[in-house]
């Protein structure tokens, strides 16, 4: 039934319906600012989160990056480590990978796998088809850098003690026979004097003077053989000092007196870098610098050594506090001095070699003669004692 405005009471009606759907209007306003509230809220927690989702992802991604990083130092330290400390031998397949993939594969060596001999059977379900051996492959390493140091080393050892051999055993046999020549000289001297003697032709005077002359003979002959004797044992010391000179020399530029470019980064806080080796410059610097202190401590000192235990007491012009300095500085020779100690070191080195190469004026042999003859003559004494040169 309609509502009767015109009734009673209408207005209030009225009022009631407009101030419900006012408050309706009302709550719904709010309902939709509590909805938009809402939902900025849920907005900014979505773009928190993914905020910091990013944020983790960055930082995971970072740990990531880092742990390779770290990952493959240590793969190309242990690379290096092994180039530098590998024997000759089979090399596992891993680390023979390591190996090529830091630049260390130049001294592996790949054998493929190979048909052998046949087996003698057939392949089963085709029986004319025969079986054979299968040989492996392998990877094998021709040794590492100190290896092929410590091996380059004991064949350019070998090569000088050869050397010293042959030099010795050529002054022995030069010792040798100017011995026999001197004792045939002295047999045919004798010979002669017999006769002279058995003949009656001989006279006091004639006989003390042929026993004179033989006599300064046989002394002369004595002094060239120590002479000579000292001369290969000087030479002995020599040949690794010459050696040692020349590579020295390849250590130093001797116009500036300063260490050359490739030396330069093995001396000093360049010694300390690990796997420096793995570069062919550096490698080469480093194996001269070795091969001068195995022919200063082992060749050369222990050459003088030998020599002074059989009776040498100079070499050269090397005193002997002067040998004393050259075998410290040699024990002193090290690339982790700094690069000014270790160039001075050198200088010290090269002064005391010269010195061990110069020759120093020989000493009047004891009883020889004030003037000694000319080449070819010999010494006659005359009637009145005094000497005659023929």
């Amino acid at each position: 039934m309609p509502y009767n405005f015109q009734a009673g009471g209408a207005n209030d009606a009225i009022l009631q319906v407009l101030a419900q759907r006012r408050q309706e209007e009302q709550q719904a306003l709010v309902q939709k600012l509590a909805q938009q509230q809402q939902a900025e809220q849920n907005r900014r927690a979505d773009a928190q989160l993914k905020l910091q989702q990013e944020q983790e992802a960055r930082i995971a991604s970072a740990q990531k990056a880092a742990a390779e990083d770290l990952a493959t130092n240590r793969r190309g330290a242990r690379a290096a480590n092994v180039y530098e400390n590998q024997l000759p031998g089979v090399v596992d397949p891993k680390t023979a990978t390591e190996q090529r993939e830091f630049g260390y594969g130049g001294v592996l060596t790949e054998t493929p796998v190979t048909q052998g001999q046949p087996t003698g059977a057939m392949m089963p379900g085709q029986e004319d088809v025969p079986l054979y051996d299968v040989v492996s492959g392998h990877i094998t390493s021709s040794g590492g850098s100190k290896y092929q140091t410590a091996k380059q080393l004991a064949t350019d050892k070998a090569d000088a003690a050869k050397l010293a051999q042959g030099t010795t055993a050529m002054v022995a046999a030069a010792n040798a026979a100017a011995a026999k020549e001197r004792n045939d000289a002295d047999n045919q001297t004798r010979r002669e004097l017999t006769a002279l003697i058995a003949s009656g032709q001989g006279n006091t005077t004639d006989l003390k003077r042929q026993l004179l002359q033989l006599d300064i003979d046989k002394k002369t002959g004595e002094a060239k053989s120590l002479k000579d004797e000292k001369a290969a044992k000087l030479e002995a010391v020599r040949a690794p000092a010459q050696e040692a000179a020349d590579v020295l020399d390849s250590l130093l530029d001797m116009k500036t007196g300063a260490l050359r470019g490739d030396v330069t980064p093995v001396v000093g806080w360049g010694a300390s870098i690990p796997g420096h080796t793995a570069i062919p410059s550096h490698a080469t610097a480093i194996s001269r610098i070795d091969r001068l202190k195995s022919l200063l401590v082992v060749d050369l000192m222990g050459q003088m050594k030998k020599q002074s235990r059989t009776g040498a007491t100079g070499f050269g012009a090397l005193s002997g506090p002067e040998l004393a300095i050259l075998e410290a500085s040699a024990g002193r020779l090290a690339r982790t001095q700094t690069e000014a100690s270790f160039t001075e070191e050198l200088h010290r080195l090269r002064e005391k070699l010269e010195k061990v190469l110069t020759d120093v004026p020989e000493a009047a042999a004891p009883g020889a003669p004030a003037t000694a003859p000319a080449a070819g003559k010999r010494i006659v004494y005359g009637m009145d004692g005094k000497p005659v040169t023929k």
